[in-house]
């Protein structure tokens, strides 16, 4: 259903109705309906598909250091693809010093944590829990 209200914001602002005029009808149409909860994910959907349109998205990989052993480039390489990252695809890559280990991936407003700090956080909960 989101999909559908996002490809119709879409067609209206690529048919030329002014971005604040479409979002107002988005609004009304959401308001009438009784799905108003539904418009932040729609806003989402609608930028993620804008930019991805341009060609504005790209990756964002923070590791711990510099270089990588080849069984952690490996596993970063697996979570790439996981979030479609293709060999097209502009990537970023920053070193962040407060990780102690692992590595953080973002595309696309998705995101894997494969940090260590997760991974004994997750530990931690699962034995507590």
């Amino acid at each position: 259903m989101q999909n559908d209200y996002a490809e119709a914001l879409i067609a209206h602002i690529a048919s030329g109705t002014p971005f604040d005029k479409a979002l107002s009808g988005l609004g009304s149409v959401l308001v009438r309906k009784h799905h108003l909860k539904l418009l932040p994910a729609i806003l989402r959907l609608v930028l993620r598909t804008l930019e991805s349109e341009k060609g504005v998205l790209k990756a964002t990989t923070r590791t711990a250091q510099a270089k990588v052993s080849k069984t952690e480039q490996a596993r970063l390489d697996k979570a790439l693809a996981d979030l479609g990252v293709t060999q097209e695809t502009p990537t970023e890559k920053i070193v962040d010093e407060t990780l102690i280990g692992g590595f953080i991936v973002t595309y696309a407003y998705h995101e894997q944590d494969h940090s260590y700090k997760r991974v004994l956080t997750n530990l931690y909960e699962s034995i507590t829990a």
